[in-house]
């Protein structure tokens, strides 16, 4: 069947490329996580596209350039289209990652720069 799936990336919160650890843990590095889901969605044959959740703030200069960096990776290994879908926030880094997307949408009522 030609039908596939579509990956969802979701990239939110602070953009930092370190360990969220001790007892106020947010949870894992960002940078890593955003690695992991890509290459999952590379790796996976039924994934035709994948569409980048943007809701951040920004955070990190080397975070932000760690996932472009990705992205566009992962864009010139597979061939797949990515479309960044902007939601409540979209500022700083975040929208430089998303920015390297094939295609950027944003709601009515978000905010990006």
């Amino acid at each position: 069947s030609s039908a596939g799936r579509v990956a969802i990336v979701d990239v939110d919160g602070l953009l930092l490329n370190t360990p969220f650890t001790g007892p106020t843990s947010l949870g894992e590095n960002p940078v890593a996580l955003f690695r992991e889901r890509l290459d999952a969605a590379e790796a996976d044959a039924c994934v035709k596209a994948v569409v980048v959740r943007v809701n951040s703030h920004g955070g990190s200069v080397s975070a932000a350039l760690a996932m472009r960096h990705d992205l566009e990776r992962f864009k010139g290994r597979t061939g797949k289209p990515v479309v960044a879908a902007l939601q409540d926030t979209a500022c700083g880094g975040a929208y430089y990652v998303a920015s390297g997307a094939d295609t950027v949408v944003a709601g009515e009522g978000t905010v990006t720069g």
